[in-house]
Parts: structure tokens; sequence; C-alpha cells
């Protein structure tokens, strides 16, 4: 939110709120966590706000990784 449009918070729940208040029609906010451990292996969890709480995914251990290109693709194709 910072990077597109400005919006800090505290927290994320926080930005979440300044940025449904700044713009109203948005109704859900979601983003991905990854913690690198290696080039090959991450682990991965994600985030969402609906406008009236937090929720959050567990934490996937990814090993074994060629390329990952395309996750944050992945990612937004299965939530949609």
């Amino acid at each position: 939110m910072e990077n597109c449009c400005g919006i800090t918070g505290k927290n994320y729940e926080e930005a979440c709120q300044a940025m449904m208040k700044a713009y109203p029609s948005i109704q859900k906010i979601a983003s991905t966590e990854r913690n690198s451990i290696s080039s090959s292996h991450n682990e991965i969890s994600a985030i969402m706000y609906n406008g009236k709480k937090l929720l959050t995914s567990k934490t996937y251990d990814l090993t074994h990784i060629v390329d990952r290109i395309g996750a944050g693709d992945a990612f937004m194709g299965g939530l949609i």
C-alpha cells in the first residue's frame, strides 16, 4: 500500500483500514508473506483483511524450489 498509494499504518491491519477509507469500493486486501531461507527453500503464507478482521493462513514450508517466478500470480489466481 505504501509503495503504490503512499498509505501506511502502525501495522498491516491499520494500513488496510486506511486504504479502505481512502478507496471505499475496496472490499478485501490480500498479500503473501515469504520467508526465504535459501533460494530453493521458502516458507510462504498469506494474509487478508476483509474490512472487519485480519485473516491469516497457515505457513507452508516449500523445499526443492527450482523457480519461484509465478508464485504471486498463482496466489492471486487461487484467490480469485
